[in-house]
């Protein structure tokens, strides 16, 4: 609805109700469900105390540091191997460790930081 005033029109708005970020995305059952599920991964990685975060961290560091262990034992000594081959299986066995924070659900630095705020 627009008014005159002073010359210029107005637009008078009415504040919209505040939405659940599962209603922000429509109403496709499986799209609701994969949201709430993130904001609860969310909201249960921003209640964790300083030592969890610090102990999680500490795991962490010591999966990629057996990772880069798994790496270096994999690629010493393959002088006649062709080099790509040899950095492949160095890729698969650093893979591990990787394997082992995600699956472990270990937090390193930069999943701490770039977490998504749930609201």
């Amino acid at each position: 609805m627009y008014t005159q005033g002073l010359g210029r029109r107005q637009h008078h708005t009415r504040a919209a109700p505040e939405l659940s970020p599962a209603e922000k995305v429509g109403g496709d059952d499986s799209l609701v469900a994969l949201v709430e599920k993130v904001t609860a991964s969310g909201s249960k990685k921003l209640n964790k105390t300083s030592g969890q975060r610090l102990a999680e961290a500490c795991y962490a560091g010591l999966f990629i540091a057996l990772a880069f262990v798994f790496y270096i034992t994999v690629t010493t000594g393959s002088a006649g191997a062709p080099w790509g081959l040899v950095r492949l299986v160095g890729a698969l066995a650093f893979s591990l460790g990787l394997t082992l924070v995600v699956l472990l659900q270990v937090e390193l630095f930069t999943g701490t930081v770039l977490t998504a705020m749930p609201f």
